[in-house]
């Protein structure tokens, strides 16, 4: 009987432990200076569900940042190296919230956030209503930087 005791407890422990490891996740600080620059939709999530996004025709998006300002450009890359930069462009406000960064979009027409749930030098996570937006930095990215 207590052989029986002792792997229950062993198993309660190491149950314990790592109940722990996973409830104390740390939340991670979002650089937002990485925000900047140019960034290609790798592909979308939804409900386990991947979708990829067309690859012969990319169109990136580019962000500029003013804290707690900011505002995104759609462009898409030409042949000769340089970008063609669409004629409108999203403005939107940063907002701290719960530990979450924010991006609020306002126009005429609507209102909506993007969650910022991963951001670092290469890759970016949205969050918008429900689907999960991946970025990565172009391969011309690495480019664009040295030629600046």
């Amino acid at each position: 009987m207590k052989f029986l005791n002792y792997h229950k407890v062993r198993f309660l422990f190491f149950a314990i432990q790592l109940l722990l490891l996973l409830g104390c996740k740390t939340n991670e600080q979002i650089d937002l200076t990485n925000l900047k620059g140019y960034w290609e939709i790798d592909f979308i999530t939804q409900k386990n569900e991947i979708f990829k996004t067309n690859t012969r025709s990319p169109l990136y998006d580019f962000y500029v940042i003013e804290y707690p300002k900011g505002i995104q450009k759609k462009v898409a890359p030409m042949f000769d190296g340089s970008f063609e930069t669409s004629a409108s462009s999203l403005q939107f406000e940063i907002i701290e919230q719960n530990q979450n960064s924010i991006l609020r979009y306002t126009t005429p027409w609507n209102t909506w956030d993007e969650v910022i749930e991963k951001l670092d030098s290469e890759k970016l996570v949205l969050l918008i209503e429900g689907k999960r937006y991946h970025y990565k930095r172009p391969q011309l990215y690495s480019k664009l930087q040295t030629d600046e």
